[in-house]
């Protein structure tokens, strides 16, 4: 085990690496007495495959060892800058190739940073507040574990990378390789730039998990309360939420996708196998223009846009709904297929381009199920509905419907007795015949709501 000494009055820091001692003077400010602790820095000669071992209460920053300064890849530098530095013990194992670098007594608000050999394995624990970020690196095995910390990580290679944090948040930046697993706990958020490798598994409890990019074999990623909102995703990706929304920009590939009481709204660009499911919300299933494949849609309303073209379509009334079936595009292949079921919401199927799907505002569905009357409803009156659903909270069956003010006596009679004189044409949004929103016919494409009116049944 190696540790910094103080060495009287001067304040000189002796420093061991490898058996040799160096010293360096700390910044002197006036009286002995005063002088404030120095950094402590080690440095080890190590082999240059072999583990770091962390467990500390602070910040703690690892990145790879610099190659033009150390071509043989055989240090470990660390420096701590934190009070209580000189209780931190770094001490290195030959026989197991192991640094530890250990402390339960460091200030909180001080930190760490250890340059490694590029290919050492990790294996970190940060307790209370210490966050932990790990740059650069590439190793077989990471492990990173943190209570309330942020985890980030940027630019990783790992054939094995393991990540779980009870309450702080995981930050993925740049690309990180490998076989992933995540877990964050409590209201802990995932947000990733991308993510590539064969496979990966993702999961959070009330927290958002967000991707831009999924390149990957096999995916499993799932939320217990947390929405699940993907980019662009591609290979075998499964998905799943108790209570959250699903939203995928972008799908290459086959997708399953359920959620209890959430919604779905799905982009598929390149077909695999699609399933979904939204047991007491609604799906939206958008699809590149070109797209072959074999249609199953069942739910308590469905409506397939005119644009989309069906052949074959057949329709099918059940107790609780109506089931269409139908080939897109003359689909000759049964490899290829949508499946969408909403027990007790409604699906939606229309044409879009990856652009437009980007670029259209979502509703977010949070109390019950929402049917939709008609064809073709507009994007921007779905992302109305969701507004008025969150300020209404309602948990009953919702209907959607556009009409022109003259078509609604008991509205206009409403109106009269209000003192309301219009003299432009409105659309009126009708949410189960207990509220009325009115929207002026130039804000009419925008979404802009310049007034709502509840009116008690």
């Amino acid at each position: 085990m190696f540790a910094p000494r103080s060495a009287g009055a001067l304040g000189q820091l002796r420093v061991w690496a490898g058996g040799a001692c160096r010293a360096r003077r700390a910044r002197s400010s006036g009286s002995a007495g005063s002088e404030p602790e120095a950094p402590a820095e080690w440095a080890l000669r190590v082999s240059p495959f072999g583990r770091l071992r962390a467990r500390l209460p602070c910040r703690l920053a690892v990145r790879p060892l610099d190659p033009l300064a150390y071509p043989d890849g055989d240090r470990v530098l660390v420096a701590a800058s934190a009070a209580g530095a000189s209780g931190l013990r770094v001490a290195y194992d030959e026989a197991l190739r192991e640094v530890a670098v250990l402390s339960d007594s460091l200030d909180p608000r001080g930190s760490v940073e250890v340059a490694a050999p590029l290919h050492f394995d990790l294996n970190i624990k940060s307790s209370g507040s210490g966050c932990v970020k790990v740059q650069n690196f590439e190793c077989d095995n990471c492990k990173i574990e943190t209570e309330q910390g942020t985890s980030i990580l940027q630019s990783l290679k790992s054939q094995k990378l393991h990540v779980q944090t009870k309450g702080g948040k995981v930050i993925c930046l740049g690309t990180i390789y490998g076989n992933i697993d995540i877990h964050a706990s409590d209201k802990s958020t995932v947000t990733i730039d991308k993510l590539q490798g064969s496979s990966v598994s993702v999961s959070t409890e009330d927290g958002l998990l967000k991707a831009k990019y999924l390149y990957t074999d096999s995916s499993f990623l799932s939320s217990a309360a947390g929405d699940i909102t993907l980019g662009s995703v591609h290979g075998d990706i499964t998905l799943h939420s108790k209570m959250g929304n699903i939203t995928v920009d972008s799908s290459s590939g086959c997708l399953t996708a359920s959620t209890q009481q959430g919604a779905v709204d799905v982009y598929v660009s390149q077909l695999g196998k699609v399933d979904l499911k939204a047991h007491k919300g609604s799906i939206v299933v958008k699809v590149a223009s070109s797209l072959q494949a074999h249609l199953q849609l069942s739910g308590k309303e469905v409506d397939v846009n005119s644009e989309v073209h069906v052949q074959e379509m057949a329709e099918a009334r059940k107790e609780n709904g109506v089931i269409i079936t139908g080939l897109m595009n003359q689909a000759s292949t049964r490899e290829k297929w949508i499946k969408a079921d909403a027990p007790q919401g409604t699906e939606e199927v229309r044409k879009e381009t990856k652009e437009a799907s980007k670029s259209c505002s979502r509703p977010q569905f949070q109390h019950g199920c929402v049917c939709v009357e008609g064809r073709g409803v507009p994007p921007h009156h779905l992302a109305l509905l969701g507004y008025q659903l969150g300020v209404l909270q309602f948990n009953s069956i919702l209907t959607l419907s556009t009409q022109r003010e003259h078509q609604i006596p008991q509205f206009l009679e409403w109106a009269k007795k209000k003192g309301e004189c219009w003299n432009q044409p409105q659309s009126l949004l009708v949410i189960s015949s207990l509220a009325y929103l009115r929207i002026s016919k130039a804000d009419e494409l925008n979404g802009n709501i310049l007034r709502d009116e509840q009116r008690k049944s």
